[in-house]
């Protein structure tokens, strides 16, 4: 599974654990229920602005791969990490 799918998944899975809706999510963060759809399928082109701020409403925290791989662009999420405030 592709890092965006995977992020997917875990946003899915912490948006159902958490008993909210994709319409409830897409509130939170100021985006459309399609662009939750669509960052929870790995689908589309969701900005980063926004599967960021999914997780971070989650409870998840997304990161950057490190600078030991600089020509692989990769993301992690952590679940139960602080949420980054931008």
């Amino acid at each position: 599974m592709d890092d965006i799918k995977s992020i997917g998944v875990n946003i899915r899975e912490a948006r159902k654990a958490a008993g909210i809706t994709q319409g409830t999510l897409a509130d939170l963060i100021g985006t459309s229920s399609r662009t939750v759809h669509a960052i929870e399928n790995g689908t589309g082109n969701p900005s980063l602005r926004a599967v960021t701020a999914a997780a971070n409403a989650v409870g998840l925290h997304v990161r950057a791969a490190g600078p030991h791989r600089p020509r692989q662009c990769g993301f992690f999420i952590h679940p139960g990490l602080p949420r980054v405030r931008g």
